[in-house]
């Protein structure tokens, strides 16, 4: 179950990482401020990773303040690391939200229940969900137990804890249900009609 969820993460931002080199020549990235909670998420060095930035990285003042770039068009999923190039939280970064992006142990917990960013479709689609999470009992329990533990562990270790796994667990479950099972199973069934096709 641990090695699962690892994995989870890495694809994560594999995906991230495949999609911005595909869509590359047809989006635009657009300049965007955040910020890093710093009473939430701890680590010394800290950057924010995004594709859209030509060295690959933005760094973050001692505030938690930082600038980057983002695509224009859609949603996207956002890490930020340490000097050890560890995890330490991940955000969605809505292109029509002109708020600043924000890492903490909320958009770490709601970034963590978004296997697949392009599923959700539009950012207001995902500013929906985003929102709607925001009453779920489970997810407010996913989000306290971070907030016990991103300020001292990083993310990537965190995740292999069985304890954040059964909080992510039933948070998922909660949320989805049957459905998440159902966009799995589209999402496969998607990709290996696109291989044949490809093949052809």
């Amino acid at each position: 179950m641990k090695k699962i969820f690892r994995n989870t993460i890495i694809l994560i931002l594999l995906e991230g990482f495949l999609f911005s080199l595909q869509a590359r020549e047809v989006l635009c990235p657009i300049d965007a401020n955040g910020i890093v909670d710093i009473k939430e998420i701890g680590g010394k060095g800290l950057n924010v990773i995004s594709l859209w930035v030509k060295n690959g990285s933005s760094p973050v003042s001692k505030e938690g303040n930082f600038k980057t770039k983002i695509s224009n068009l859609r949603p996207q999923k956002l890490s930020l690391v340490d000097a050890s190039k560890k995890i330490r939280a991940l955000t969605i970064a809505v292109p029509q939200d002109n708020a600043k992006i924000i890492f903490n142990c909320e958009s770490t917990a709601t970034a963590l229940l978004f296997k697949d960013i392009s599923l959700f479709g539009s950012s207001q689609r995902c500013q929906e969900f985003t929102k709607a999470l925001k009453n779920n009992t489970e997810f407010q329990a996913l989000v306290t137990y971070l907030r016990k533990n991103l300020k001292e562990r990083a993310l990537e270790e965190l995740v292999l804890d069985s304890e954040c796994l059964n909080f992510v667990d039933k948070c998922n479950k909660s949320i989805f249900g049957q459905d998440q099972n159902k966009i799995n199973n589209s999402l496969q069934i998607a990709k290996k009609e696109l291989g044949n096709l490809l093949a052809e």
